[in-house]
């Protein structure tokens, strides 16, 4: 099947125009949910698309062939060695020319990225060392400086579920509560409440959170600090002695 990296490379999407946008999800009308990444003013997503109907409703043709969905004058798709159970969540689908060029195939507000997008995204990231998602400094990158060289890293579990402020750098502080990579550093610290709501937008990205309050580094009172609520984002100031989750940030 000659084809079949290019019809893979025309299926991964981009939502262009929504610079303001942090890493959240989108659903495919079959309900398939995609984790996406904002990089640079564009917003990707991480993985490739998998419905077996357009946007509109209308289901694609699925052929059983891969020689004839490549030569089939008409709108259609194949699973990668005709096997879906296997491949499906790990390549998602392949569309001939035909399917894509519907315009119906994205979820509504996306559309397969053109070439000059595809020039954009990698001139992008040859001019910088570091993208929001990579695996870096024993954690995930959720922040960068504007020329991508330095920025945050959240380590990639909770250091504790049930901690109280006080506690909370002695959690971060032992080993036993960092993975692997994360071992080989010791400036891990709380976020600031800043950095907290930062480190919230890009949740899906670094993910392993769970959907309660976690504490920031930020003081509101002599026994009072800032935490947020990562089901819905909203900022607090609770009692220091109050048991909330944590999750350790260090520079880069």
């Amino acid at each position: 099947m000659r084809q079949k990296n290019v019809i893979l490379f025309a299926v991964t999407l981009f939502c262009i125009g929504l610079t303001g946008l942090h890493a959240q999800t989108v659903k495919d009308i079959d309900g398939n949910i995609y984790k996406t990444v904002t990089i640079g003013t564009q917003v990707w997503m991480t993985e490739n698309l998998k419905t077996t109907k357009n946007n509109d409703g209308t289901a694609i043709l699925l052929v059983t062939d891969d020689k004839a969905c490549e030569t089939l004058g008409t709108p259609a798709f194949c699973w990668y060695n005709i096997d879906e159970p296997a491949n499906k969540n790990r390549y998602g689908a392949l569309y001939n020319w035909y399917a894509v060029s519907t315009n119906k195939l994205c979820p509504k507000g996306w559309h397969v990225s053109t070439d000059a997008e595809w020039t954009t995204l990698t001139t992008y990231s040859k001019t910088r060392d570091h993208t929001i998602g990579e695996s870096y400094g024993g954690g995930i990158v959720f922040y960068l400086t504007a020329d991508g060289t330095h920025g945050l890293v959240a380590a990639t579990q909770d250091q504790s579920s049930t901690t109280t402020w006080y506690e909370a750098q002695n959690n971060i502080n032992n080993p036993a509560n960092h993975n692997i990579e994360g071992k080989k550093y010791i400036d891990w610290r709380l976020p600031t409440k800043y950095e907290l709501n930062l480190l919230y937008l890009q949740k899906t990205v670094v993910g392993n959170f769970a959907n309660i309050g976690y504490w920031s580094s930020s003081e509101n009172y002599y026994n009072s600090a800032w935490g947020q609520n990562f089901s819905n984002g909203f900022q607090f100031n609770g009692s220091k002695l109050a048991t909330l989750s944590m999750r350790a940030v260090r520079v880069f």
